[in-house]
C-alpha cells in the first residue's frame, strides 16, 4: 500500500515539474489538494514524534565558480555543531545531511530532492543554490510539505503565487541589489547602458528584468538595450553586438552571465572593438576576480552580510575555522537561527507553514537595516565605494 502512494506520489510531483518546465499548465496543485495536505499532516506528526530535527542540504558538486556556495555548506556544519551544543531545536539534537550532485545534472539533482523528501521526518530542504532550479525544485518540495529554504537565492515575479508558500530566501533580496548597481552607475554618469542576460529563470536574467523594470518606472538611462543568450556565448550574440554597438554608443555593458562565459564576452567585445566598462552581477564571483585584467574596466560587486551573532557564536567560529565569521558562515547562522526561533515561538512544535511564514517576515526586516549588509563594487583590484 505504502509503495503504491509512493509512486503515485512520485508520478504527480514528476508531472508537475514537467508542465512548469514546459510552461504546459499553470503551476496549480490544487487539483489534488487533498492528497498533499495528507502527506503535510503525516509530516507535521513525524517531524514532531522525532528524535533529531532532520534538515537536508542539496548542493552541486565541485561549484568552485561560486564559491560563497562552499562557504556556506562549510558553515552549516559549524553552525549545527553550535546549536547542538547550545541544546539543538526544539530540545532535539540538529541532524543535517549534506548531499551532492554531479555539477549541472539537473535530473539527478531533482531525483535527489525528491527522494529525500519522501522521507517523512524531514523538516526542511536547504537548495537550491541556483536561480533557474528553483520553479522545479519548489514544486517538488510543495507537494511534499516540506519548507524549502535557499541561501543564495532570490525571490522572483515569475514564480506562480501559492495560498501556502513553503519558498524562503535569505539572499539580499532584488531591490537592494538593484538600488546599489544604480547609485554607482549613476556615480560614474552612466547613460546609455546595454545589458547581456543568459536565458529565462536564470538568476541573471531575474535581475536583468528587474533593472529594467526600475527603469520604466524611473527613467534612470536614456538608452537601456538588452541582448538575450541561450547556453554558451555563440556567433548570433557577436552577431547582435556588432548590430546594435554600430547603431548605438554605450557608455557600459551590464554582464548578467556566469563566469565560465565570462572570457569569452571579453574576446569578442575585444574584436568588435567596444572599449567600455563591464558591471557584473555578483554572480561571477571567484575568489580570483579582482586580479582580472579587463582594461576598461571591471565592476564586480562584493558583499557581506552582517549579523548580531552572539559572542559565543563568534568565539566557536573562530575556534573551527581561525578566522572571523564570512558572509557564508552568517548565512548559514541565520537560517538555522530563523528556523529555531520560528519552532520555539510555535511552543516547540513543527508546523511547516507557520515556519516559513516567519522566516519571510524576519529576513525582510534583517534586509530593512542597511547595518546588516554592505556591498562594495571591486575594479580590477581595487574597492571603489
Amino acid at each position: 500500500m505504502y509503495k503504491n502512494l509512493l509512486i503515485a506520489a512520485l508520478t504527480i510531483s514528476l508531472f508537475c515539474v514537467l508542465c512548469v518546465k514546459l510552461d504546459i499548465v499553470d503551476y496549480d496543485l490544487g487539483f489534488n489538494h487533498e492528497y498533499r495536505e495528507g502527506l503535510l499532516s503525516d509530516r507535521i506528526e513525524a517531524v514532531n514524534k522525532s528524535q533529531t530535527f532532520n534538515l537536508i542540504n542539496v548542493l552541486y558538486e565541485d561549484n568552485v565558480s561560486y564559491y560563497v556556495e562552499n562557504q556556506v555548506a562549510e558553515g552549516f556544519g559549524i553552525v549545527v555543531d553550535y546549536i547542538n551544543h547550545k541544546g539543538g531545536i526544539a530540545n532535539k539534537k540538529v541532524s543535517l545531511q549534506t548531499i551532492k550532485v554531479k555539477y549541472n545534472d539537473e535530473q539527478a539533482y531533482l531525483a535527489e530532492i525528491q527522494n529525500s523528501c519522501s522521507k517523512k521526518d524531514i523538516a526542511v530542504c536547504v537548495a537550491p543554490y541556483g536561480s533557474a532550479l528553483i520553479p522545479s525544485v519548489r514544486t517538488l518540495t510543495h507537494f511534499s510539505g516540506v519548507p524549502l529554504i535557499s541561501p543564495l537565492t532570490v525571490k522572483s515575479e515569475k514564480l506562480p503565487k501559492l495560498d501556502d508558500d513553503n519558498f524562503s530566501s535569505l539572499f539580499l533580496p532584488l531591490n537592494v541589489w538593484v538600488s546599489s548597481y544604480l547609485k554607482e552607475i549613476e556615480g560614474k554618469n552612466i547613460k546609455k547602458l546595454l545589458i547581456i542576460s543568459p536565458g529565462s529563470n536564470t538568476y541573471g536574467d531575474i535581475f536583468s528584468t528587474a533593472l529594467e523594470r526600475y527603469n520604466n518606472q524611473n527613467n534612470s538611462f536614456e538608452w537601456l538595450f538588452r541582448i538575450n543568450y541561450n547556453g554558451a556565448l555563440d556567433d548570433d550574440l557577436e552577431y547582435q553586438l556588432k548590430l546594435h554597438s554600430r547603431d548605438y554608443k554605450f557608455d557600459a555593458v551590464f554582464f548578467a552571465g556566469k563566469y565560465k562565459d565570462f572570457d569569452v564576452f571579453k574576446n569578442i567585445l575585444k574584436q568588435l572593438q567596444i572599449n567600455i566598462p563591464i558591471y557584473t552581477t555578483d554572480e561571477i564571483l571567484v575568489q580570483d576576480i579582482e586580479n582580472d585584467n579587463y582594461e576598461y574596466g571591471l565592476y564586480v560587486p562584493f558583499y557581506e552580510i552582517r549579523l548580531n551573532v552572539d559572542d559565543e557564536f563568534k568565539e566557536y567560529w573562530l575556534k573551527n575555522k581561525g578566522k572571523d565569521v564570512d558572509t557564508g558562515g552568517m548565512l548559514a547562522y541565520m537560517l538555522l537561527d530563523l528556523v529555531k526561533k520560528g519552532i520555539e515561538l510555535n511552543n516547540n512544535l513543527y508546523d511547516p507553514v507557520k515556519l516559513v511564514d516567519y522566516v519571510n517576515q524576519n529576513v525582510d526586516e534583517i534586509y530593512s537595516n542597511t547595518k546588516n549588509y554592505e556591498i562594495n563594487f571591486v575594479k580590477n583590484n581595487s574597492k571603489n565605494k
